[in-house]
């Protein structure tokens, strides 16, 4: 599951909990502290619920994260982690295509290895190099 489907998912609930119960309120028309402290608890349970289902990936990043002071917002937390993964899927992307590169370059010094080892034994056996037998390795054409 991706981390932007993983954010939905858990998002929903906690809006669907939130629904559920009743979150205190204060009448007094001045901030109250008390309502501020229990706001702040929610989001902090909230982003350790949040951590807690990230696969050990991320453990770099959680520790980071947990680390900032103040503690970063449920939705900062959530575009950090994205942009983590972006990361890891490109470099992901180019170390597949690097190594998929290096794959064709030493199967092509292979082939090429293999036309001439069939030239030399061709040309041992009496065939003359100007002969009209080619050989098709990967949809070259090569004179044998």
């Amino acid at each position: 599951m991706s981390v932007a489907d993983y954010f939905t998912q858990i998002k929903k609930l906690w809006d669907d909990y939130n629904g559920l119960i009743s979150i205190p309120h204060c009448s007094c028309r001045v901030e109250c502290a008390s309502l501020i402290a229990a706001y702040k608890l929610i989001r902090d349970q909230q982003l350790i619920q949040f951590f807690i289902g990230l696969n050990d990936d991320y453990t770099i990043a959680r520790g980071s994260i947990l680390m900032m002071k103040p503690l970063a917002d449920i939705d900062q937390v959530d575009n950090i982690i994205l942009q983590e993964e972006k990361q890891r899927a490109l470099t992901a992307l180019s170390q597949f295509n690097s190594s998929s590169a290096a794959f064709n370059a030493s199967n092509h010094d292979k082939v090429e290895h293999s036309v001439f080892v069939v030239q030399q034994r061709l040309s041992n056996s009496g065939f003359h190099q100007d002969s009209t037998i080619s050989t098709t390795v990967q949809g070259t054409i090569f004179p044998v």
